[in-house]
């Protein structure tokens, strides 16, 4: 069919139609690859907070058999079984006496949970108390590894050190390899070397933690590597075809660092079958109006062409040229007419005027042809530190690592936290009130290991241990202790903070007393700005949790030191 619109301003139109079309096209282009790009960023997004969830289930479970070892040794007994061995006359029987304490101390331990193994080696790596039950090989010394040997100096300036199974050298009697932290036993009174203190598990409970999050990745491949790169653990997803780049996370408690790879996620495939099918239909619409603008440009080209063919034949010197007007428009029938009005002007002086006129002419005519053809606080902490190292003044870098905990505990999004992270914090900011009353405070935290996985809102403690800091033990001259506790009744999670400090007047304790009940029933109560960290933590809970659930004070016995006891349901 042939399309012949009978003006000018109707073909540009139909052309500026076609640009328009092209324009929606390349829009969908761009739209299209524009929701590829989010779908990339939302599965990147996806993939790293699940590489990091992997990286802390890892690191909880090597913090809790780091905490078996601290507890160890915080028994004087390690110390002095230690320390006895070098005084002369130290007996056989006495050896077995030992060990026989040690043994008791590791057994109730493993009673608990029976996949640690407890042992304990003398200052030279070799061993003083062992599980053979477990081991195929019991006896070996410590540092005869040579993996751990070389990284004995680094073992020692340590307060905690992890050995993979890749490099551990041992085997359980179940034929599957372990790892083990190692912790110094150190002398109190001069920082010396006693001994070591091991905890191993089965690897096989790390990679329990990897199948777990392979589940849910069932294309991907996740690994775990150490500080020097080389791989600890790995599963292989059953994905085909080539893999996306890696996704990674470093854990700053372990030095190990998690990645996954995975080929595609939230329906990558359907999605990939839909884009082809909207590139085709894309290509389908960006052709069909390249040919239309072809045909109408053609149509609207083709009078031009036998215009500019015909001034190029009347240049070459032949007049007898007449162009036909028949199927031109009505705005080209002018330039037509103009065309052979003026050829046959041409002609007719060729026969009536001088030769001189007739060139004056053709330059007329040739001039006319000429005319008519012509794109922000972590590493000012961490500089605190090294400055503090520097300088070799230790509290400098304990105030400053700490810190650095703190601010980023602080910083992180999450309203709920796991118990055991809030006592962690917890400990931290002790550790920072020591530096400023040195011995003059102690502190400890009885968690039961049921308790310790619960949710709890984040920042609860610290206004209630800074409370008891700052002004329970500021009038007193005895040495100031805080006990934080953690019982369970029944569905409900009793937390306490329990001080010896100087406690609350009469007129102080109603104060507060009342403060609390008034703040959990009218949101617009205002109270004295020594109250106001109470009664934030306490109207958290109750907006948080209801009602029923909030903070209370008791007073200590004869005054002396005050409870603070925080109610809320099991998470």
């Amino acid at each position: 069919m042939r399309i012949t619109p009978q003006r000018l301003s109707s073909k540009i139109i139909l052309l500026v139609f076609t640009l328009v079309s092209l324009s929606i096209t390349l829009a969908g282009v761009l739209f299209y690859t524009r929701s590829v790009r989010l779908i990339r960023t939302q599965e990147e997004m996806y993939a790293r907070n699940l590489c990091y969830n992997l990286s802390r289930d890892i690191d909880a479970y090597i913090e809790e058999m780091e905490r078996v070892c601290r507890i160890i040794l915080g028994n004087p007994e390690i110390q002095n079984i230690l320390e006895r061995r070098h005084i002369p006359g130290y007996s056989d029987y006495q050896y077995l006496l030992d060990q026989e304490t040690v043994m008791n101390m590791a057994l109730s331990f493993t009673s608990v949970r029976d996949s640690y193994i407890i042992q304990l080696f003398d200052e030279n790596g070799f061993g003083i108390y062992a599980d053979s039950s477990h081991f195929m090989s019991y006896n070996q010394a410590l540092f005869e590894n040579p993996w751990t040997s070389e990284r004995k100096k680094e073992i020692d300036e340590r307060r905690l050190f992890v050995v993979p199974a890749r490099y551990s050298g041992l085997i359980l009697y179940s034929r599957r390899p372990a790892f083990y932290v190692i912790r110094p036993v150190r002398r109190i009174r001069d920082n010396m070397i006693l001994g070591y203190l091991t905890v191993t598990a089965d690897n096989q409970y790390l990679m329990d933690i990897l199948r777990r999050y392979g589940a849910t990745l069932p294309e991907a491949d996740l690994r775990v590597l150490s500080g020097e790169g080389a791989a600890l653990l790995s599963l292989t997803g059953d994905a085909k075809g080539r893999m996306g780049a890696a996704i990674s996370y470093t854990s700053l408690f372990s030095s190990w660092r998690t990645e996954i790879r995975t080929r595609g996620l939230y329906g990558r495939a359907e999605m990939e079958k839909t884009g082809l099918f909207a590139i085709f239909i894309i290509g389908m619409t960006a052709a069909a109006s390249l040919f239309f603008a072809w045909l109408f440009a053609v149509h609207l080209m083709r009078p031009i062409q036998r215009l500019t063919a015909g001034m190029a034949q009347v240049g070459k010197g032949d007049f007898s040229l007449s162009l036909h007007e028949d199927g031109v428009d009505r705005d080209l029938q002018q330039i037509f007419q103009g065309f052979n009005a003026m050829v046959t002007e041409i002609r007719t002086l060729i026969h009536t005027v001088h030769e001189e006129k007739l060139l004056v002419k053709s330059a007329q005519l040739e001039a006319l042809q000429y005319q008519i053809n012509p794109h922000f606080l972590y590493n000012t902490f961490q500089t605190i530190d090294a400055i503090g190292e520097v300088r070799d003044v230790e509290e400098v870098r304990v105030i400053a690592r700490s810190l650095g905990k703190l601010f980023r505990y602080n910083t992180q999004g999450a309203s709920e936290v796991f118990l055991h992270e809030e006592i962690d914090q917890m400990d931290t900011y002790l550790q920072v009130e020591k530096i400023r009353f040195g011995d003059r405070i102690a502190w400890e935290f009885l968690v039961p290991a049921e308790t310790r996985e619960c949710r709890v809102l984040k920042f609860i403690l610290q206004p209630l241990i800074e409370n008891a800091v700052v002004h329970g033990f500021r009038s007193i001259t005895r040495k100031g202790f805080v006990r934080v506790a953690v019982e369970l009744n029944g569905q409900n999670l009793e937390i306490s903070v329990t001080d010896n400090g100087a406690g609350m007047e009469d007129e102080k304790y109603r104060a507060v007393t009342e403060a609390l009940a008034q703040a959990a029933g009218d949101a617009a109560f205002t109270a004295p700005d020594s109250f106001m960290g109470i009664l934030n933590v306490h109207r958290r809970l109750v907006n948080f949790y209801g009602p029923s659930f909030g903070l209370r004070y008791e007073r200590g016995e004869g005054g002396c030191g005050t409870r603070a006891l925080l109610l809320l349901p099991v998470s």
